[in-house]
């Protein structure tokens, strides 16, 4: 499960730029693909 580890960092990353919730959207946009 690859694709998991790739959102928990991606969120980690985008959270510290555009809050949670825009975070979690961004990442499961990028991991989904």
């Amino acid at each position: 499960m690859n694709r998991l580890r790739d959102f928990a960092m991606l969120y980690r990353i985008y959270r510290q730029c555009n809050g949670p919730i825009r975070a979690l959207r961004m990442a499961w946009l990028v991991a989904r693909d």
